[in-house]
């Protein structure tokens, strides 16, 4: 099951917001926002501004990483 937070509530780390995949940084500004930022194209993640909220009130959903499995590149024929 997947369990949704507030950006500001989400650990620090991967998390969904929809289809994308982002990255929540320890870091953040003075207003309040998150330094937040989109894997596929490192762009800010911005939130839901659609809404008229704020970024940090963005429901998304953390992304618990448990293990990583190498990818070995090509090997050049030759």
């Amino acid at each position: 099951m997947k369990i949704s937070c507030t950006l500001a509530e989400c650990p620090i780390g991967l998390f969904l917001c929809g289809d994308e995949l982002c990255l929540k940084t320890e870091y953040g500004k003075n207003d309040g926002s998150v330094d937040a930022y989109i894997v596929s194209s490192g762009e800010s993640f911005w939130g839901d501004l659609n809404t008229g909220g704020r970024q940090q009130d963005t429901l998304v959903i953390p992304i618990e990483v448990t293990g990583f499995k190498s990818i070995d590149p090509p090997q050049e024929n030759g």
